[in-house]
Order: structure tokens, then C-alpha cells, then sequence
């Protein structure tokens, strides 16, 4: 279960870099 937590907030921080990237 822990690893689907690091996942989880891996995919949301890859997506902030990219949201801040794109803006």
C-alpha cells in the first residue's frame, strides 16, 4: 500500500512540473 502512495504522489507532482512547464 505504501508504494501506491508514493506512486500516487509522484503522478501528482510529475503533473504540477508539467502544469508549471506548460504556464
Amino acid at each position: 500500500m505504501i508504494i501506491l502512495l508514493f506512486l500516487y504522489i509522484g503522478i501528482i507532482l510529475h503533473r504540477k512540473r508539467k502544469s508549471k512547464v506548460d504556464k
